[in-house]
This record gives structure tokens, sequence and C-alpha cells, in this order.
């Protein structure tokens, strides 16, 4: 044991068995959880002892339900491909140019409250705009804050994946999060 670890179990040991309980419930690093197993373990509450593992795999499952950049980059590149291209209809004068400017605009700012949560890009890759705390699809004014932050900072903010739910920071304004749905809905099944 390193001088770290054996400071975390001694406070670990100073600890009530109910504070003990509790933190169990929290997110811990690797160690941290296996200095709490053990000492959950030396207070014969064995089956505490096996939930702190089990937290521990269900955390890191949960973990791996949010989309990856270069998933999110890819619903990116086809959302832009699909922007240009109602520019093109724009500029040919085929229909009168208001019609398409309306559009792009409107798919531009909206377009993860239009289709429960997917833009065209994010139905292809299969990946999912959820609100953070409720997991429901976003709303018309968080689709409007996260893709205002894309249009302010450009690429940058798409690069910026600022914590482990990979959040960018319009994600973390808008208190949303995106979310692989095959990977998603397996998570669930297991819950």
């Amino acid at each position: 044991m390193d001088i770290n670890t054996e400071q975390l179990a001694a406070r670990f040991r100073l600890l009530e068995t109910h504070e003990l309980l509790r933190l169990s419930s929290t997110e811990l690093s690797d160690a941290a959880r296996a200095i709490l197993q053990q000492e959950l373990t030396s207070r014969d509450i064995p089956s505490a002892a096996k939930n702190v593992q089990d937290t521990s795999a269900t955390t890191s499952q949960a973990l791996s339900v949010y989309a990856s950049l270069p998933e999110r980059a890819a619903a990116r590149l086809i959302d832009i491909a699909i922007i240009y291209l109602m520019v093109l209809t724009a500029e040919s004068k085929i229909i009168p140019t208001a019609i398409p400017v309306t559009l792009i605009v409107l798919y531009t700012l909206f377009q993860d409250s239009i289709f429960y949560g997917k833009s065209i890009g994010k139905f292809i890759m299969k990946i999912t705009v959820l609100r953070e705390k409720t997991k429901l699809t976003c709303s018309p004014w968080q689709s409007l804050v996260r893709n205002c932050f894309f249009i302010v900072l450009g690429i940058i903010d798409l690069l910026l994946l600022i914590n482990k739910k990979n959040q960018r920071i319009g994600d973390w304004a808008a208190r949303t999060v995106v979310i692989n749905d095959k990977r998603f809905s397996e998570y669930q099944s297991k819950k």
C-alpha cells in the first residue's frame, strides 16, 4: 500500500458502518472501492461488500452508454452535409429562397428535438440526445442551447468533451447527454 491508500484505509476505519454504506453508492476510483470493500468485509458485512463490487461494474457499464467523439463527429458531418444540400437548393432558385433559408435556420437550431432527440445524422449514427437527469429526449429549448454553443464555438465545442459523460460545452449548458442507442438499451435491460 502506498501512503495515499493507507490514509484512505485509515479514514474508512474511522467511519461508522452506515457512512461506509452511503459511500458505496457513490462514484469511487477502483482503488478506493477495493479499500471500501475490504473494510466492509472486515466488519462482517459481506453482502454490502459484494454490492460495492456490483456498483463498480454498473458504473463502468453506465459510462459506456455515452456516444463517443467519432460517433458524434460523424453525425455532425452528416448534418453539415444536409445543411449544405439545403444551401445548394436555396441557391438554385428552383423554389423561393426564403423557404430553404428558413429550413436551414430551423434545422440548425432545433435538429435535436425534431425527431425525438435525433437529427438526421444522429439517426443514421444511432445516437440520441437525452435530458441528463430524466433521460427523456431533449426539448426544443435544450436543442437551441446546444446548437447555439456549436454555432458560436464551432468544432472546438465538439472537441472539448469535458467529462466522463462525453458532454461538450453545449451539452453541459443545456443539461443533456448523447447516448449510443444500442449500448443504452442493453444497459437499461440489465438494470
